[in-house]
C-alpha cells in the first residue's frame, strides 16, 4: 500500500561523514573557497539520500525497490525487507529515522473511464477540492503550518504512458484509476502515534491503521447518487414531488453545481447570518439522503467494492 516515503533525522550526536567511505557512486558537495564537505548524496533504488556531518534526508518510492513500478501494492513483510534493504546498503540504521511523509496508495482496474468516475466524487470536509483539467487530476487538500494532507484520484495508464512511455505492470486493464492518500510533514500529531519511524511502517498495528485511514477518507467523499428506478411511483406528498424533482435535475449538473454556487452567494454576502449557508448545504443534502428514492451510481459501486476488498484482505 505504501508508495513515496520521507524520511529526515537531525542528531547532534550522529557523525555520518564516514558514509562517504562505505557508499558507491556517492557524490560529495564541497565549499568552493574552502573545500570543507557540506553534505553527499547517492542514489539506492528509487530512493535518493542527502546527508551531512549530523543529518540525513531522503525520499522515494519504496514498492521500487523490488517491482518495476508502483503499481505492486507491498505486504508488511515486504515493508519490512525495503526497510532493510535500505539500512544495508546506506550502512545505516533506518528502522530508527523519522518519517515526515507517507503516501498510501493503490490502483484498480475499472470497467470504465476514469474520468467518469472522478464526475462521480463531490465534497470532502475540511479538504479544498480541485480538479486540474490538464491531466484530468482529482485533488482533495488540507494544509496548515503543521501538516499538509492529501488526496489524489488519477488515470495511472495515462500518467504512466505519458511519464515513463510505459504500461504499469502491476495492474492489468486499460481503466487504471489510482487513488493515493498522503501525509506530510509532523506525522505523529496527525496519525496520533508517539512516533513514525523506519520501523514503524511495517508495525502490524500502524499498518493496518493507516490502510483503514486511506479507506475512511474515500468513504467520507461524498458520491454522486441517482434515483432508483420506480422513484416516481414512491411519490405520494407534493414534498416528495419536490424532491424528485430537484434530484432529477441534480442528476445532470455536475456534482459541484450547488457547492460552487452557495460560495458565490457567500462572496456576495446573500444572507447576514452564516448559519443560512449551513442551513442550505443541509436542504441539498437531505435530498441526498432520502433512502427511499435515492442510490449510489454503479460506478461508485464498484469503486467502493474495490476499496472493501482492499480492507477485507488486511484481515488475518
Amino acid at each position: 500500500m505504501y508508495d513515496t516515503i520521507n524520511f529526515y533525522h537531525h542528531d547532534k550526536a550522529l557523525d555520518l561523514s564516514s558514509l562517504n567511505q562505505h557508499l558507491e557512486k556517492v557524490k560529495r558537495i564541497t565549499d568552493e573557497e574552502t573545500g570543507e564537505w557540506l553534505y553527499s548524496w547517492v542514489k539506492i533504488g528509487d530512493f535518493k539520500f542527502q546527508f551531512g556531518m549530523n543529518w540525513l534526508s531522503a525520499t522515494g518510492s519504496l514498492p521500487r525497490l523490488i517491482y518495476p513500478d508502483n503499481t505492486f501494492m507491498l505486504s508488511r513483510e515486504e515493508v519490512q525487507k525495503c526497510i532493510e534493504t535500505l539500512s544495508d546498503k546506506l550502512h545505516f540504521d533506518m528502522n530508527n529515522v523519522n518519517v515526515t511523509r507517507i503516501d498510501v496508495a493503490a490502483t484498480f482496474s475499472m470497467k470504465h473511464p476514469v474520468k467518469l468516475y472522478l464526475d462521480c466524487l463531490g465534497e470532502l470536509q475540511s479538504f479544498k477540492k480541485c480538479l486540474s483539467v490538464e491531466d484530468e487530476t482529482l485533488y482533495y487538500m488540507q494544509e496548515n503550518e503543521k501538516y499538509l494532507q492529501k488526496l489524489i484520484f488519477y488515470d495511472k495508464l495515462c500518467q504512466s504512458l505519458k511519464r515513463y512511455k510505459v504500461h504499469p505492470k502491476g495492474v492489468k486493464g486499460v481503466n487504471l484509476l489510482r487513488y493515493e492518500r498522503e501525509w506530510h510533514k509532523v506525522l505523529p500529531a496527525q496519525l496520533k502515534e508517539p512516533e513514525v519511524k523506519g520501523r514503524t511502517l511495517y508495525d502490524e498495528r500502524f499498518y493496518h491503521k493507516i490502510v483503514e485511514l486511506w479507506a475512511e477518507s474515500y468513504f467520507a467523499i461524498a458520491k454522486r447518487k441517482t434515483l432508483v428506478d420506480d422513484a416516481i411511483g414512491m411519490i405520494r406528498t407534493p414534498k416528495e414531488g419536490f424532491y424528485y424533482i430537484i434530484a432529477k435535475a441534480l442528476q445532470i449538473l455536475p456534482i459541484d453545481f450547488v457547492t460552487k454556487h452557495i460560495t458565490i452567494m457567500q462572496e456576495y454576502g446573500v444572507y447576514s447570518s452564516p448559519n443560512s449557508y449551513s442551513r442550505l448545504r443541509a436542504m441539498f443534502r437531505e435530498i441526498q439522503s432520502q433512502a427511499n428514492i435515492m442510490q449510489e451510481t454503479e460506478l461508485m459501486r464498484e469503486l467502493n467494492e474495490k476499496i472493501t476488498r482492499v480492507l477485507n484482505n488486511l484481515k488475518p
